[in-house]
């Protein structure tokens, strides 16, 4: 008797590809943390809902699981940037930019699984997505403050006469 044909991410082929399906068990999990991300959306106690957040996040990490890591990053990143409690200054997102570019390059985020943060892109959005910005285009914007500025340094030389400014007190 011939087995039934399985389906596969990758159509029976035996290539490898990305993402794999989700599981029936998943599936279960994004359903019930669509609905929980549908309540916070309506919450209003923000200390609430971020401990709710990172309590996702952890337990994410813990199951290893990178597709349902993905939807809780989808809802709430949804649900962050409908209700942003601080914005940057209009004038001073390309500085944003370059300062969080810098903390990236040094390492200084990880992931909830306690990696270091290895896509740029990824760290921006969701920092972006914290002050209802839209960093997509991070990378166009950082450069094109590089082009023709004589100030590119200003930001981080305040930072280091704020920071020199901290530890005289």
């Amino acid at each position: 008797m011939k087995e039934p044909q399985q389906f596969t991410p990758d159509f029976g082929s035996g290539n490898s590809c990305s993402p794999l399906m989700p599981s029936k068990e998943t599936e279960a999990y994004i359903s019930l943390l669509q609905r929980i991300g549908a309540y916070l959306a309506e919450e209003h106690d923000r200390q609430f809902t971020d401990r709710v957040q990172l309590m996702l996040f952890r337990i994410t990490a813990d199951l290893g699981n990178n597709h349902l890591a993905q939807e809780i990053n989808n809802f709430t990143n949804a649900t962050i940037a409908e209700r942003p409690r601080f914005c940057i200054t209009k004038n001073k997102i390309t500085d944003f930019i370059k300062i969080i570019s810098a903390m990236y390059d040094i390492h200084l985020f990880s992931k909830p699984d306690g990696y270091v943060a290895d896509k740029k892109q990824d760290l921006m959005n969701y920092i972006g997505a914290i002050f209802g910005l839209n960093l997509n285009a991070y990378s166009q914007m950082q450069n094109s403050g590089k082009q023709g500025s004589k100030d590119y340094m200003k930001v981080f030389e305040s930072l280091t006469h704020a920071a020199l400014k901290y530890s005289m007190k």
